[in-house]
């Protein structure tokens, strides 16, 4: 475990497309928690934290067919969803991002790397996955992580996925509880139990801006 190193926040797919009523595969309930996700991009800012994320980005082509093993398209569960240049693959407004660097999957050049390891605005590594892991980048950009404050959908998919990922670097992880919404309910409560016995803490939003030194009203 890393005692050492910066705080992040880390927002999972808050994308158009998992939350809003027209998305191409929407969580129910996820709309309920923008205010949440909106408080804690916002406490971000003012403290000055830097924020770091994931985003599904799939192409449905036959290029991508190994790694898009979830899309109907190639027998799996889900349907076509966040393309890259659609308004669903963009974030919603209340986690819109303000400097973002977006970051393939495919592994960067040294040059590239070391140019996304000084950018100081946000750092969004795309999947084709569930598992955030997948990015080739995604070690490299994370070392100096301590902790990393976690929301966002889904519970039981990529939020699972993404801590632990975290969780495997040594990083501390704290799960937003009330941040976070499941596709399946049940599948969601077992992800959390998951979590937590792998070494993730759970803190509410109000914990979370408490502990940072920002009352909600």
């Amino acid at each position: 475990m890393r005692l050492l190193g910066k705080t992040i926040f880390f927002d999972v797919d808050t994308q158009c497309d998992f939350v809003e009523p027209w998305g191409l595969l929407c969580v129910a309930g996820a709309a309920k928690l923008k205010p949440k996700w909106k408080a804690l991009h916002e406490l971000a800012r003012k403290k000055g934290l830097q924020v770091f994320g994931d985003v599904d980005s799939h192409y449905g082509t036959t290029e991508y067919a190994q790694s898009e093993k979830e899309l109907q398209v190639n027998a799996g569960p889900f349907p076509m969803h966040c393309a890259p240049g659609t308004r669903g693959w963009e974030h919603v407004e209340e986690t819109r991002l303000s400097n973002p660097l977006f970051i393939p999957s495919c592994r960067l050049s040294e040059k590239d790397l070391e140019k996304s390891r000084r950018h100081r605005g946000e750092i969004i590594f795309e999947k084709q996955e569930y598992g955030l892991s997948s990015n080739k980048n995604f070690e490299d950009l994370m070392k100096g992580v301590g902790e990393a404050v976690v929301f966002g959908i889904a519970t039981d998919y990529c939020v699972l996925y993404g801590v632990r990922a975290l969780l495997s670097l040594g990083i501390r992880v704290t799960g937003v509880s009330d941040a976070i919404e499941a596709i399946d309910a049940e599948a969601g409560k077992k992800a959390v139990r998951e979590m937590k016995e792998a070494g993730a803490k759970f803190a509410s939003t109000k914990g979370i801006l408490a502990r940072f030194g920002q009352k909600r009203n």
